[in-house]
Formats: structure tokens, C-alpha cells, sequence
């Protein structure tokens, strides 16, 4: 990924920072090199929902299989995700063999893993010092030579995580990471540029009432950063096309059906409750 992409991504500055940082290390290593253990230490991030982790871990684990000298790369996927759910200590611990299964499909003809995992420990939060914890932090530390760890926990607290992260320190190298939910003026525009492929813009009124609307969508369990805005556009853009009046430079009035208050918002928040119930 060259540095013009960079610069191009919304947001993420902590991320495109740290892909700066690999970058240079790349450069400076020189090539031939990425054969053995990865210099890279392993990765903690503290997420927001909504800040677009599977798209993000998908561009490291690009950026670093492009950058053939800091970590080799086999297997049918060049990264994948892992959620290390919670099991009481008088319950069968079972995570070693769905993570088993995990690496092998991840291997697949190749028989072997060599990549980026992101494992989530949100469900070990606050049992960080249990004993399944610690024996699945300890086989990662013996077992991770040709990975790298990208550990998360979701900040629904805002709280500082200091006890898990002290925990896994402990077992690994760890670079931190605070990756953010998107700004709604961040929104905005990506929602304006995809609008403006149908020929429809926002006058000052518009724009202040999306970004009232995106800012009441973030505080829902159903809201999924950019993809969010990009539905909003997408439910614009079919309503208003298919109304008789045409339309190219878009008010407040013309978008009143999406308004903060608007029937619309009070169905995304309420599907994002029903989704969270159920488990999705």
C-alpha cells in the first residue's frame, strides 16, 4: 500500500500511523529478511463500535504481504478473526479445539498458518486472571512464531482495560492501539460522494441534519461506522429519485424524513436492540 492510499482512508489516524511506522521499518530492514519470528511486536486494540475492524485488518494484512521482508504469509486466507468466548473454570474449556479448527481451515491445502489473527476478548474482560485465560495466553506465546496477534477488546466502557492488558502483557509484546468509531463529518462526506454519483448534493441545512441523524444512529447498538452512512445514503438516494419532483441540491425539508427524530432513526436504533438481544 503506498503512502497516497494512506492519506486517502477516513479517520483511523492511530492505524495509518502505525502502517507509516511499518512502512518505514520495511524500508529500512531492507529485503530478503522475513523468514523467522516477526520483528513486529503483536498488536492490542481498543475498538469503538462502529470503527470498521474487519476492514482495517484487512488492509494490514495486505499492507504486510505486500511487504514481503517483516512476516511470510501462507495459507487460504491472509488473516482471519477469532472470538475467544468465556467458559467458567468448572466447564469444559473447548477453545483450544475450535482455535485448532480455525487454523486449519485457515491453512487449508497448505497444511500450515502464517499470518494475521485478530482474536477478541471482550467475553474475558473481567476474567482476565482465570486460569483458561492464562493457558490460552501461554499457548499463544509458544505457538505464534509465524502469526501475528491482533488481540481487541470493544471500549463500551471507556475505561482504561489496565488489568487485561497488564495480563497479556505478560505473555506477549504488545503495540497499543485505540481505533475510533468514525467522526460524523467523516460520515458526511462519504455519504455526500456517494449521493453525488446520483447528481444529488446537500445545501448547509442538509448537511447539519444528517449529521444530527448520523450522530443519533452512533449511539446505537446497530451502527456499523461507515456502512452505516452508507445505507443512510443508499435510503436516501432511492427515495428521493424515485419521488415525481426532481432533485439535484438537496435541504433540510427535502430530508426531513430521515431527521433525528424521524421514524427512520427510531426503527435502526430499535433493530439495533433486537439484534443485540439475539445475539447477532
Amino acid at each position: 500500500m503506498d503512502r497516497n492510499r494512506l492519506n486517502t482512508l477516513d479517520g483511523a489516524e492511530e492505524f495509518k500511523a502505525l502502517l507509516r511506522r511499518l512502512k518505514t521499518l520495511s524500508e529500512k530492514i531492507g529485503p530478503g529478511v522475513g523468514s523467522g519470528r516477526p520483528v513486529m511486536p503483536d498488536m492490542f486494540w481498543i475498538t469503538e463500535r462502529g470503527s470498521g475492524k474487519t476492514t482495517l485488518l484487512k488492509l494490514l494484512a495486505d499492507f504486510l504481504e505486500d511487504e514481503t521482508n517483516l512476516m511470510e504469509f501462507r495459507g487460504d486466507v491472509n488473516f482471519f478473526e477469532y472470538r475467544l468466548g468465556y467458559c467458567p473454570s468448572n466447564v469444559f474449556f473447548n477453545d483450544f479445539k475450535l482455535f485448532f479448527e480455525a487454523l486449519e481451515s485457515a491453512a487449508g491445502c497448505y497444511g500450515e498458518y502464517r499470518g494475521v489473527i485478530h482474536i477478541e476478548l471482550d467475553e474475558w474482560e473481567n476474567h482476565c486472571n482465570e486460569t483458561y485465560f492464562r493457558d490460552f495466553m501461554e499457548y499463544l506465546r509458544d505457538h505464534s512464531e509465524h502469526w501475528l496477534l491482533v488481540l481487541s477488546v470493544n471500549d463500551k466502557r471507556q475505561g482504561d482495560h489496565n488489568e487485561l492488558i497488564s495480563v497479556v502483557s505478560a505473555y506477549l509484546r504488545l503495540e497499543m492501539l485505540h481505533i475510533s468509531a468514525p467522526a460524523e463529518e467523516s460520515m458526511l462526506r462519504r455519504l455526500q460522494r456517494q449521493i453525488g454519483a446520483y447528481g444529488l448534493s446537500l445545501d448547509p441545512s442538509a448537511e447539519r441534519l444528517l449529521t444530527q441523524t448520523l450522530a443519533q444512529l452512533k449511539t446505537s447498538a446497530g451502527f456499523r461506522g461507515y456502512n452505516t452512512a452508507e445505507m443512510l445514503a443508499c435510503d436516501i438516494v432511492y427515495q428521493v429519485l424515485s419521488r415525481e419532483k426532481d432533485y439535484s441540491l438537496l435541504t433540510a425539508e427535502d430530508l426531513s424524513d430521515f431527521s433525528p427524530g424521524s421514524a427512520y432513526v427510531a426503527r435502526f436504533i430499535a433493530n439495533g436492540k433486537k439484534a443485540g438481544r439475539i445475539g447477532f
